[in-house]
């Protein structure tokens, strides 16, 4: 627990908006410590090998984070096998940097500069597209899409660590690495959001329903909403695995 009260709507202090899908309470979000917890997916149930298991090649991962601060690196999400076949979004310094190798090959490299903020709730959406030959990525931040403020162009066709490659977020994939963070609604769509099903669903949290421009409850095929179980809610995928006994928070980016 990071002392900011109890059953809190946050966002730096600033509620950011109200559930107009209905029926949705966010409750608990779920914090590592740093030093030894961490959450687990096996390949094939995690968000990246969830969002491209279909033979569209494409896909839509979102979840919120939150660091009480910035120091040292924070390793958000990872997932690979080696130095050489590995998928990493992490921050460092004021950099958040998206980095990508497959088969030894830099598949995605890019840097964006002073995008996060410490003691505030983020939500982070990538896109993953290889419908067109090699992978277009793309970072939202808060509903709103983000442009590198340094680039490698894409140039393989995959950035999907095989088996048996394990995600990770709040640890080094490769390393007993870790980093203090809070994570909450983690959500995984087989097609890529438009940019105004990104905005929408910064404010519309029911990702069950369509509203406004997100018409894509039916694409939504894994949803770990961590209200006190890291269940999947949709029912197509496994629970988180959660090492070390994390624990579940009060404070959350919405209620």
């Amino acid at each position: 627990m990071l002392g900011l009260g109890s059953s809190l709507m946050y966002n730096g202090g600033v509620g950011v908006g109200d559930d107009v899908g209905g029926a949705y309470r966010n409750t608990h979000a779920l914090e590592v410590d740093g030093v030894d917890q961490n959450m687990r997916w096996d390949h094939g149930n995690d968000p990246i090998g969830a969002a491209l298991a279909t033979t569209t090649d494409e896909g839509t991962i979102s979840f919120w984070v939150y660091f009480d601060n910035l120091s040292g690196t924070k390793y958000i999400m990872e997932k690979g096998t080696s130095s050489t076949n590995y998928f990493r979004l992490f921050h460092s310094g004021t950099t958040l940097t998206i980095l990508g190798y497959s088969s030894g090959t830099l598949s995605v490299f890019q840097n964006y500069t002073s995008v996060i903020s410490p003691a505030t709730f983020h939500m982070i959406t990538i896109t993953l597209d290889a419908t067109g030959g090699p992978f277009i990525t793309t970072l939202h931040l808060d509903g709103t899409k983000l442009t590198p403020s340094g680039s490698f162009p894409t140039s393989s066709t995959t950035i999907d660590p095989g088996s048996p490659a394990r995600l990770f977020m709040g640890k080094a994939y490769n390393s007993l690495s870790y980093s203090q963070q809070i994570t909450d609604e983690v959500a995984v769509w087989d097609t890529v959001l438009s940019d105004d099903a990104i905005t929408e669903i910064y404010t519309h949290h029911n990702l069950s329903q369509d509203e406004g421009d997100y018409t894509n409850s039916a694409d939504l095929v894994r949803w770990w909403q961590l209200n006190e179980t890291a269940d999947d809610a949709t029912g197509n995928g496994s629970a988180i695995t959660l090492a070390n006994s994390p624990s579940y928070t009060e404070t959350v980016p919405f209620l």
